[in-house]
């Protein structure tokens, strides 16, 4: 194992647990305000747009935590 292994999997477990509820709710919401039965082109580029960006708003703690850790790990194991 090496060191940040655990915010690693957090943070991919996170964001695609985010980025599918938001992207189907986006779907959702946007479709019925268009009145479209079925997703378009448009709806699935602006759900997938949104999901994503917040996604990464809200694992971009995660992610400074997990490179922060193999920073330091990979500095101790550095020779001078």
């Amino acid at each position: 194992f090496y060191s940040g292994v655990i915010p690693t999997i957090m943070k991919a477990a996170v964001n695609n647990c985010i980025r599918f509820v938001t992207y189907e709710q986006f779907c959702a919401i946007t479709s019925s305000l268009r009145r479209e039965e079925e997703i378009t082109v448009s709806t699935s580029l602006f759900a997938g747009s949104m999901a994503g960006l917040i996604s990464a708003l809200v694992t971009q703690p995660i992610d400074t935590v997990k490179t922060n850790m193999q920073s330091l790990s990979a500095s101790k194991h550095r020779r001078s």
